[in-house]
This record gives structure tokens, C-alpha cells and sequence, in this order.
């Protein structure tokens, strides 16, 4: 859904006035992406051919990319992981030279430590850490499974843990210097101008570009990066739903390059009911509602394995790669995957259900509560 829409606001964006500084054309423009002002679950309306264009474009860059496996995936990477630094810097070096930068980073890297009591902000920082990572649903497994049997996965491990948050903490020099930006532009606080979801990438940032120097640069730049780390993303959790197949049906295997163009099929399909004018109720249902299953799935892997496969039989394992760890080392991983994030992940979990909103689709709980069982 993201990624199609960033193809498709990449379209548009040269060819419509954005707007004024006080930001009501890029709401405007959201609106006329989306359709917000006819969005209802009674009515779905009409398809937007457009989106399901883009739609399709997006699987098939993504089934051109998997096609032959690790081996096209391979190539495909190194342009769609390195490139998005190349903008990043680009942008962190333009950004920090606009009035506002230093509001910013005031509100990026100043604690606001009652926040910490806030289930929200943990359920959505661990869903971001896990979705960010990969873990759980199988790509970094699947990946590092073509690595050499002795390679140092330990190694391996910390240096992506510190990587993506390393990038994550980059990444956010340039959205806090752009909501700065705004903020000082339009003389509010930061945080009025802070938008949750897909809503800052396609108004708050648009909003931006609109009052900086060369905006059709700018925002080719991002849009473009925007796509990039959606597809090196899908790519990898869809290479792992693929080869599931092939693991279970070896026989498949020599039918590989019609698996993916079919699975890849099935998935454009399933996404066609978000194209329609009210498709974005369906997207932030499946957002808020089912965004922290990752969670759970982490739980039950970790406990299947810390706690009934055995983490000194884990140990065992590892040292058959002939990688040797630190007392220390053993003593730490063994008592945050037996106790300490097994508690953690369990804990956020069911606060999240807990605190759930009710009335978050009030015309669906409506029609819900309306039907007898």
C-alpha cells in the first residue's frame, strides 16, 4: 500500500500545485491520493486504477528481483541497501542548514521520560525494532542459511542489530530536521506538526519540500529512497514465504521461477481491496490491529527454544560452528532469552490488547454488534 502510493504521489507530485506554507495543499493532495473524504465501510466505492497500476509494478520489480533467488536478490541488495545512505546524507547535509534544524534535534534527542510509561510507545517501538531487524518471520534465518556453516553468526548478528538502529537513529536526523523546519516555518511547536503513520511521509515531509530549495530534487530523492527500502524489505520476508514452499514441497523446486511469479500474483490480487476509495480502512484496520502479531510470533519462537529446545543445547549448537563466546557473553544471551525478553515481549504484548481502542472502526463494531452469534 505504502510503497504503490509512493509510486504514485512520485507521479503526481510534479504535475499538481503542492501548496502554500500553511500545509492545506499537501492535505488536499493526501485527500485526492486516498480519497479520505469518501472513506466508509458501507461504502467501498470505486477502484483506483492508478494505485492498482502501481500496485502491479511494485510485484513485478519484486518478482524480477527474486526470480532466480539469492542470486538476483543478491545484486538487487546491494543497490536497494546502499543507495538509500547516499540520499540520506544528501538530505542530512541540506537539512542541518535550515532554520529550525536545532528545534529538532532538541525534540529528537531530549528524553521525555513520562513516556516511558505509555504502553503505546513501547508496543510500537518493539514492533518497529522487529519489523526494522527482520526477525521473526524468517528472512535473516533464511539468508544467513546461505552463508558458509562456520561463518560467525554471533558476529554477524550484532553487527545488523547495530547497523539497523545506527541507520534508524540517522534516518531520524533528517524527519526531525524537516519537522523542525516546518515547525519554525509555520511558528508552532514541534510537536504540533508531528503526524503518526503514513501521514508523515505524505504530508509532513511533502509539506516541507514545498518552501526548500529545488523541492522537485528533494522529493524525487525521498520518494525514490521510499520505494527502495520497501522493496529491499518485502524482498527478503517474501524470499523467505517462497522458500517455506520449497522446503515443504522439494519437488517444486525445478518450478521455482513459476512459484514466485504465481505467489507474487496472489499477493497483487490480495492487495487490490486497499486500491479502492475506502482501501485505506482496511490498510490502518490491519496496521493498528494486527501490526504487534510479530510480537507474538517472537514469544512462541523464543520460548520453543530457550525454554523446551534448551539454551545449552542452543550453546552446544553455536559451538559447533566453532564460534567460542565469553563466560559472560553465554551468561547474558542465556538470561535475556530465558527471562528478560521472553517477560519484556509478554508483558507489551497483552498491555497492548489490554489498551486497545474500542472505537477504533465504530461503524464496523456497529454492524458487528448488530448481528446475533
Amino acid at each position: 500500500m505504502i510503497l504503490s502510493n509512493a509510486y504514485r504521489y512520485l507521479r503526481i507530485l510534479g504535475l499538481h500545485t503542492v501548496g502554500e506554507k500553511s500545509g492545506e495543499g499537501n492535505a488536499t493532495k493526501w485527500e485526492f491520493l486516498l480519497d479520505t473524504e469518501k472513506n466508509s465501510w458501507t461504502k467501498w466505492g470505486n477502484p483506483r486504477w492508478d494505485l492498482i497500476g502501481c500496485l502491479a509494478l511494485c510485484w513485478t520489480l519484486i518478482c524480477a528481483s527474486l526470480i532466480k533467488g539469492v542470486q538476483s536478490y543478491g545484486k538487487v541488495v546491494y543497490f536497494t541497501t546502499l543507495f538509500p545512505y547516499v540520499v540520506l546524507t544528501i538530505m542530512v547535509g541540506y537539512v542541518a542548514t535550515l532554520d529550525g534544524f536545532k528545534e529538532g534535534m532538541e525534540f529528537y534527542f531530549i528524553p521525555k521520560w513520562e513516556k516511558l510509561a505509555d504502553v503505546d510507545v513501547w508496543n510500537s517501538a518493539a514492533g518497529q525494532i522487529f519489523f526494522s531487524l527482520g526477525v521473526a518471520v524468517g528472512s535473516q534465518l533464511l539468508l544467513s542459511s546461505y552463508n558458509d556453516f562456520y561463518a560467525n553468526a554471533h558476529r554477524d548478528a550484532l553487527f545488523v542489530a547495530f547497523g539497523n538502529s545506527g541507520t534508524s537513529l540517522y534516518a531520524g536526523v533528517v524527519v526531525f530536521g524537516v519537522v523542525g523546519f516546518i515547525s519554525k516555518a509555520k511558528e508552532v511547536s514541534v510537536d504540533e506538526v508531528i503526524t503518526a503513520g503514513p501521514g508523515l511521509a505524505f504530508i509532513v515531509y511533502p509539506e516541507a519540500v514545498t518552501i526548500m530549495d529545488v523541492s522537485p530534487l528533494f522529493s524525487f530523492l525521498f520518494f525514490f529512497m521510499l520505494i527502495l527500502l520497501a522493496i529491499s524489505s518485502v524482498c527478503g520476508s517474501w524470499e523467505a514465504f517462497v522458500a517455506s514452499i520449497l522446503d515443504e514441497f522439494p519437488n517444486l523446486r525445478i518450478h521455482r521461477v513459476k512459484i514466485m511469479i504465481g505467489t507474487c500474483f496472489l499477493a497483487f490480487l490480495a492487495g487490490i481491496p486497499i486500491c479502492f476509495d475506502s482501501g485505506f480502512l482496511l490498510f490502518q484496520l490491519m496496521d493498528d490491529r494486527s501490526s504487534n502479531a510479530i510480537l507474538l510470533m517472537a514469544f512462541v519462537e523464543l520460548i520453543t527454544i530457550s525454554w523446551f529446545y534448551g539454551t545449552n543445547r542452543f550453546f552446544k549448537n553455536i559451538e559447533e560452528m566453532k564460534i567460542r563466546l565469553p563466560l559472560v557473553l553465554k551468561a547474558y544471551w542465556k538470561i535475556c532469552w530465558f527471562a528478560i525478553t521472553p517477560i519484556a515481549i509478554g508483558a507489551v504484548t497483552i498491555l497492548s490488547w489490554v489498551d486497545k481502542k474500542r472505537n477504533f472502526i465504530p461503524i464496523l463494531n456497529q454492524h458487528i454488534a448488530s448481528k446475533p452469534l
